[in-house]
């Protein structure tokens, strides 16, 4: 989604997240900068393949 600073487009990823995640399978929302932060930790680790997006997993 792209449009201006407070036009209202994390309020609508998040409803649209909210209506997928009761309905048919679980989401997970997370911004860029911490998504970054957990990539770079887990190759650091060398467990890249199984660490991005794990924490943010709700069920």
């Amino acid at each position: 989604m792209t449009g201006a600073t407070g036009s209202g487009k994390t309020c609508m990823a998040c409803a649209l997240a909210w209506k997928h995640a009761s309905t048919i399978t679980p989401v997970w929302y997370v911004r860029l900068p911490d998504l970054l932060l957990d990539l770079q930790a887990a190759r650091d680790n060398g467990d890249f393949l199984d660490c991005p997006g794990r924490k943010y997993i709700s069920q």
